[in-house]
């Protein structure tokens, strides 16, 4: 059994994290979230997520409840990395929390190389930094500094550079 593995750790901490990790793989394996249960409560949202992603099941996501102030391991950021893998930005529209429906359009907007879902960025009102954040992120994950070139603001689009540059 791997999880024997985990009792080598003396510290408490070590030990919760060996059993997350080995639990998560086998759960994403058999796409079985009710082995998440099995984990520390604060740890069981990352391997809820890992197998919903893995099934690509939205019901799944509503099992992936972390801490309110986490941006990892939460409903919206399953939802998101599912409408990711599946190249579908109307996954996004099921997000009703205020911050996450445009982290959800970037990262369809990377999977997908979709840059216009950028423009699209909290359903048209006008939060100038999130959408160069889009762009910049765009451009550094898929490695096309030109695209900084579309950011108007010149601090932003500075920064953009200097992402690009850095990775």
């Amino acid at each position: 059994n791997e999880l024997s593995k985990c009792k080598d750790f003396l510290n408490a901490e070590f030990r919760h994290y060996c059993i997350s990790i080995i639990t998560t793989r086998l759960a994403v394996k058999n796409r079985d979230s009710t082995l998440c249960d099995s984990i520390l409560l604060e740890l069981r949202p990352e391997c809820q997520t890992a197998v919903a992603v893995t099934a690509l099941d939205l019901a799944l996501c509503d099992k992936a409840v972390g801490e309110p102030t986490s941006d990892r391991f939460t409903v919206p950021t399953c939802i998101g990395e599912i409408a990711a893998v599946k190249g579908d930005a109307s996954y996004c529209e099921k997000i009703t929390t205020a911050a996450y429906p445009g982290e959800c359009l970037r990262k369809v907007a990377i999977a997908t190389k979709n840059l216009a879902l950028c423009q699209t960025l909290y359903k048209g009102r006008e939060i100038k930094d999130h959408r160069f954040w889009c762009h910049t992120r765009y451009a550094v994950e898929n490695e096309e500094a030109q695209v900084c070139q579309e950011i108007t603001e010149p601090t932003y689009r500075d920064g953009c550079y200097k992402e690009v540059a850095k990775n």
